[in-house]
């Protein structure tokens, strides 16, 4: 008997059909049989059947493979549309948030809040060795000036005493040798007595005469006087400002500070030619301006009349910054004097402010503040 024939796309069904059973053999098929061998190994059941199965449903998925290859165009078809699909998703998505994951961000406000307390700490430390240099040079300025103070009434008595019999010898001997010797011996005893005023300005207890003072006037006034006291080959120049505040002050004192700057200023070229800058200028100054005093670092904001000498000579070493002002301390073999102490004793005395930058090598410039709303003074 003759078997009944059906048509062969009866049998084999439409390319679509056929499309779609290869990707079904390839895919579904063997992810379900992979799934449930995967939870028999889990459960401790596999065994050698369970082996064949996945040797099966591999053979299941090629066999869809195949199949799927004899349909190029449904499978171009289907990739469009997939690609349409994605397109659109992603059309319809908002924007992408940052690529940073939280952690990063995280770790940046960490990093932050470390560099701030870092700066914060470094600043503390700072501001303590500040007060705490400031401190001590208080206390051996006053200490000091104490001594100063002492030492000067008492030879300023027994030289007073010595120049005024000098004096009367002087009157009473005729021309000749022991007059010359008596003249020299004045000479030296007048220059005893200055040394011995100069301990009181470095106290700040000295005389004090309070006038109105012009710094840029000032300074115009003794410049002869300046140019007089150093090496020939030692210039200066003049940067005064047209126009500055006036201040209660005592003109002579502040000569006698402007005096010691230019002559150590001088002396930073150690013999050769250079030139020493005056400056004045007039400038409001903050807090963390004023934290550079070396003396006066407790002023208060203000406006402040400004005297600041500059050279480029040797300059200071550091180690030498903190003592520059100590009475008779000198890096010189000769000329130990009170320069340096003096323009501190002249501060004081101001209840004024003093800065000074100086790096070896390069020079040094010093800086005297004087507030400009100080009211009057009473003399000493």
């Amino acid at each position: 008997m003759k078997m009944p024939m059906f048509p062969k796309s009866r049998l084999q069904g439409s390319p679509e059909v056929q499309f779609w059973t290869g990707v079904a053999m390839m895919t579904v098929i063997p992810l379900l049989v992979f799934v449930y061998v995967y939870d028999r190994v889990l459960a401790g059941e596999a065994s050698l059947w369970h082996v064949a199965v996945c040797a099966m449903a591999s053979a299941v998925g090629l066999a869809g493979y195949a199949s799927l290859r004899r349909h190029p165009s449904q499978m171009s078809r289907i990739r469009r549309s997939i690609e349409k699909a994605l397109t659109d998703v992603s059309a319809s998505l908002p924007p992408a948030p940052s690529a940073r994951s939280d952690a990063e961000i995280v770790d940046q406000g960490l990093s932050a809040l470390l560099s701030r307390l870092t700066m914060r700490v470094e600043a503390s430390t700072r501001e303590k060795a500040r007060l705490e240099r400031e401190l001590n040079l208080a206390r051996k300025i006053e200490s000091l000036s104490a001594l100063a103070t002492g030492i000067a009434h008492d030879f300023n008595n027994l030289l007073a005493a010595v120049h005024g019999n000098l004096g009367i010898a002087r009157r009473h001997c005729a021309e000749g040798t022991a007059l010359q010797h008596i003249q020299q011996a004045e000479a030296i005893t007048e220059k005893a007595i200055s040394l011995a005023s100069e301990l009181l300005l470095y106290s700040g207890r000295g005389h004090f005469d309070a006038v109105q003072v012009d710094l840029s006037g000032l300074a115009k006034e003794q410049s002869e006087t300046l140019q007089k006291s150093i090496p020939p080959g030692v210039k200066i120049e003049y940067r005064l400002a047209g126009s500055m505040p006036c201040f209660w002050g005592d003109p002579k004192l502040i000569a006698t500070a402007l005096r010691h700057l230019v002559v150590n200023a001088a002396e930073s070229y150690q013999g050769g030619d250079g030139r020493v800058r005056i400056v004045t200028e007039a400038r409001h100054f903050g807090r963390n301006e004023l934290a550079e005093c070396v003396f006066g670092a407790g002023l208060a904001e203000d406006l402040y009349a400004v005297l600041r000498v500059e050279d480029d000579g040797c300059g200071i070493p550091p180690q030498n910054m903190e003592r520059i002002f100590d009475p008779f301390f000198s890096t010189k073999i000769r000329g130990r004097g009170m320069g340096l102490p003096v323009i501190l004793g002249v501060m004081r005395a101001h209840s004024g402010g003093l800065i000074v930058r100086s790096e070896p090598g390069c020079g040094t410039e010093v800086s005297l503040l004087f507030p400009t709303s100080r009211p009057r003074p009473d003399p000493l």
